[in-house]
């Protein structure tokens, strides 16, 4: 009897066992065939084919790392989406994933919440750079853009990539995620987009009215306007965002279309974020959208003459001596606001008016890239010398000096800082 008891005990385990393997690994396509040999780069593009494969199927990733493979300490990242290049009833195409350390990679293929393994392979390093490369964006036309990678100790240009079909403006980086976000010109209007430079790919938002992108405190986000709102919003391969997110209700003559002529940035006191309006007749006037605890209000202050007005950080000393803490402050660029003459003032979002200026330039400034490395961070200033060209001078903080760098005639409509 009792073993007889012990048999069925024996079968009943078995059985759970059986079941539990299958609810964990359940079998959706079969004839799986993985292209796993080799080390892959990220941005190479692999292939699997398999019987069952259906449209919606998605292909997620699990990667883990040790730290014999160059990582501080091992790691994993589950659940990572893959980009999809391409699908058949028979096949799938995606790109070995970027941003993690040299891994090994299982492929999952995942439908209605459930997953099934489809191989490994092994994928080099893919982590950003320590330090960050300046870009130029030269749009060439409405619909293409190109970026280059351009060296400020020679000027020398190195084309990264010709976005084909895809306008870029408002160029803002993810520090540590080696991207370039950006907003879509031309018919694209409202999309978000970004490119990955480890990756080597583009990806693309649905037409969801983004109004402007620009950084948080610790990443990009985007405001997505609808009539007089704007609410605060991330691109679905973007970091999360606190939830629920802000909503600003915009005053009367100030529309969202007004806000997108240059990335916004936040101050890190207030927790606000300064943007720019193009009124459209000359003049602009600083925005700033206050944050939860200031009740999500929006001000406006007064406008100002000047070709553009361009948001960037600079650093502000808050408390006493011995206790002071640099934080992240606002100002703005006023280009040309006499036609030529730009100033760099700051801004004070308590009173909401500029301070006298700390530096300026005889040239128009089109861009201004800041240096969130360095130590006072320095600004990356693209200044207009003709009608289609110009050259990238650097504002170092700390001397209150202006530097050139080489290189003259850059056709860049922007400029980048990105790692």
């Amino acid at each position: 009897m009792k073993r007889l008891l012990c048999c069925w005990v024996l079968l009943a385990m078995l059985f759970a066992s059986c079941v539990s393997d299958e609810e964990q690994m359940p079998v959706f396509v079969t004839d799986v065939v993985l292209e796993s040999e080799g080390l892959r780069a990220p941005g190479d593009e692999l292939s699997v084919t398999a019987q069952g494969l259906r449209p919606d199927d998605e292909v997620l990733f699990d990667i883990r790392w040790s730290s014999q493979t160059g990582a501080s300490a091992a790691g994993s990242a589950r659940g990572v989406y893959a980009v999809v290049t391409a699908r058949s009833a028979t096949g799938l195409s995606f790109l070995a994933p970027g941003g993690y350390p040299a891994s090994e990679v299982e492929v999952l293929l995942q439908r209605q919440g459930r997953t099934q393994s489809l191989g490994r392979f092994a994928c080099s390093d893919g982590q950003a750079p320590r330090t960050a490369s300046l870009y130029g964006i030269v749009r060439a036309g409405a619909e293409d853009t190109l970026i280059e990678r351009f060296d400020p100790l020679t000027g020398e240009r190195t084309p990264v990539t010709l976005l084909s079909g895809y306008g870029m403006r408002c160029a803002v980086n993810d520090p540590g995620s080696n991207r370039i976000y950006g907003l879509c010109p031309g018919e694209a209007d409202g999309r978000g987009l970004f490119y990955d430079l480890t990756m080597r790919c583009v990806r693309d938002s649905d037409p969801e009215h983004y109004a402007a992108v620009g950084r948080l405190s610790i990443h990009v986000a985007y405001l997505r306007g609808k009539e007089d709102r704007l609410h605060l919003a991330a691109m679905a391969e973007s970091r999360t965002l606190p939830a629920p997110t802000p909503c600003w209700t915009l005053p009367e003559g100030l529309t969202a279309e007004m806000l997108g002529g240059a990335p916004f940035v936040t101050t890190q006191a207030e927790g606000a974020l300064l943007l720019a309006a193009d009124l459209g007749d000359g003049r602009f006037a600083p925005v700033v959208l206050f944050s939860v605890v200031d009740g999500c209000r929006v001000a406006v202050g007064e406008p100002v003459r000047a070709a553009a007005l361009v948001p960037f950080n600079r650093l502000e000393t808050v408390g006493a001596e011995e206790e002071a803490t640099p934080l992240l402050a606002g100002g703005y660029v006023l280009s040309a606001v006499d036609g030529r003459t730009s100033e760099l003032r700051p801004f004070d979002v308590r009173t909401m008016e500029f301070g006298e200026p700390f530096a300026t330039i005889d040239a128009p400034i089109l861009s201004v890239a800041v240096d969130y490395d360095s130590r006072d961070l320095d600004l990356y200033c693209l200044v207009a010398t003709a009608a289609d060209a110009g050259e990238v001078r650097v504002y170092e903080s700390a001397q209150r000096t202006w530097s050139p760098l080489p290189g003259e005639r850059l056709p860049y409509s922007e400029i980048v800082l990105a790692r």
